[in-house]
C-alpha cells in the first residue's frame, strides 16, 4: 500500500501520509494547535529548578495519571478533535 514503515529498535513506525485528506489534517492541525492546553514543565537539575525544554499535554481516560521525573501528570479530558 502507501505506506512507510520505519524500524527501530524499540518501535516499529507506520507512516500513511494519505490517512486523512490534505484538507482535514490542515483544519485538525490548526484546531490541535489553538485548543490543546500546552504546559511547560519544571525539572530539577544539579540542585536547579530549570524549563523542560518542550511543551506538553496529557489527555486521556479518567485515572490515566503517571509520573515522570517528579512530574504528575493527571488526564485532561479528550477534546473533539482528539477523539477524531
Amino acid at each position: 500500500g502507501n505506506e512507510l514503515r520505519l524500524d527501530m529498535p524499540d518501535a516499529d513506525v507506520f507512516f500513511f501520509p494519505t490517512f486523512f485528506p490534505s484538507a482535514s489534517a490542515d483544519r485538525l492541525l490548526q484546531e490541535l494547535s489553538e485548543t490543546t492546553a500546552w504546559r511547560q514543565d519544571k525539572i530539577q537539575l544539579y540542585g536547579q529548578l530549570r524549563d523542560i525544554p518542550r511543551n506538553t499535554a496529557w489527555y486521556g481516560d479518567a485515572g490515566a495519571t503517571y509520573t515522570y521525573s517528579r512530574i504528575a501528570n493527571v488526564p485532561l479530558p479528550w477534546t473533539s478533535p482528539l477523539l477524531e
